[in-house]
């Protein structure tokens, strides 16, 4: 029988909504502790973060390990980014979207314009 993890992620953003490029934004999210069929969670193997630029698409998805903070990297350019998580064991199961947030970046940069990273 295939277990599942059981959703019970929430992921969030401790910042203002706006960020400029020099923050040092993260996103943050709580660890499951069971299976779909109730049993406990013992070997979670990490999370994997999925963003993209409308509501419900995600178009980056990036595995960052066993970690329940994770810097906001990679962005490039100012508007809207909607995200979630999943968290996966170690036999490979994947656990559905977490809850979505969504953010707003405003990246004040005083050179020109080019690719930037949010760390």
């Amino acid at each position: 029988m295939k277990k599942c993890i059981v959703v019970v992620i929430f992921l969030f953003v401790i910042a203002p909504l706006v960020f400029a490029a020099n923050s040092q934004s993260k996103f943050y999210w709580d660890a499951p502790l069971t299976n779909t069929d109730g049993s406990l969670l013992t070997d979670l193997a990490g999370y994997k973060l999925h963003c993209g630029s409308q509501i419900g698409v995600y178009t980056v998805h990036k595995d960052v390990g066993n970690v329940s903070v994770y810097p906001v990297t990679d962005v490039v350019g100012n508007g809207t980014y909607y995200c979630v998580v999943t968290a996966y064991d170690t036999s490979g199961n994947e656990s559905g979207y977490s809850n979505e947030i969504n953010f707003t970046l405003d990246l004040v940069v005083p050179n020109p314009p080019g690719q930037f990273r949010v760390q």
